[in-house]
C-alpha cells in the first residue's frame, strides 16, 4: 500500500480529514501526496499549517504508511465498518457545509463566508463519495473472507 500512491488525490485526502481549507498551500507549493509522505511536522508548520490540522495529517499519514487497517474478518464485520465509514462521510459533508462557511465568516468577512460555502460544498460532495467506496471496500474484504473461511472448512 505504502508504494502505490498514484491513485491518491491530495485535495480529497485533505477534506477527508476536515482539511481541504489547507489545499491551496500544498497546491503552491507543489506538495503531492508522495511528497506529504515524506514531510515532517516542522515541514507543515513551516507551510503555516496549525497544529490541529498538522497532527490530523500527520497521524493520517503515518497509518497510510503503516497500512495497518485490518479486513474485516466476515460479512457481517465488513457491513459495520463500511456503514461507519459511511455514517462519517456524510456526517462530515454535512458537518462541513455549516462549519465551513461559518470559519470562512469568522476569518474573512462576506468574501471568507463565499470561500467557506465553496469548500463546504465540495467537501459534501468528497466526503460521502469516499465513505461510500470505503463501504463497498470493507464490504466487499468481509464477503471475501467470509467466502475464504467457508472454504477452508471444506
Amino acid at each position: 500500500m505504502t508504494a502505490d500512491t498514484g491513485g491518491t488525490d491530495m485535495t480529497t485526502f485533505l477534506y477527508s480529514l476536515d482539511c481541504g481549507m489547507y489545499a491551496n498551500v500544498f497546491h503552491a507549493e507543489k506538495v503531492d501526496f508522495e511528497a506529504l509522505l515524506m514531510m515532517s511536522d516542522s515541514d507543515l508548520k513551516g507551510l503555516g499549517i496549525p497544529l490541529g490540522p498538522r497532527k490530523k495529517i500527520l497521524t493520517a499519514v503515518q497509518e497510510y504508511k503503516a497500512g495497518d487497517e485490518e479486513e474485516p474478518k466476515n460479512i457481517g464485520q465488513g457491513f459495520v465498518e463500511g456503514g461507519n465509514s459511511l455514517g462519517k462521510g456524510l456526517f462530515g459533508g454535512l458537518k462541513g457545509l455549516v462549519t465551513e462557511p461559518v470559519d470562512g465568516a469568522k476569518k474573512g468577512g462576506a468574501l471568507g463566508f463565499a470561500k467557506g460555502l465553496g469548500s463546504g460544498i465540495k467537501g459534501a460532495v468528497v466526503k460521502p463519495v469516499k465513505g461510500s467506496f470505503e463501504f463497498v471496500e470493507k464490504f466487499a474484504q468481509g464477503a471475501k473472507n467470509t467466502t475464504k473461511k467457508m472454504g477452508d472448512e471444506d
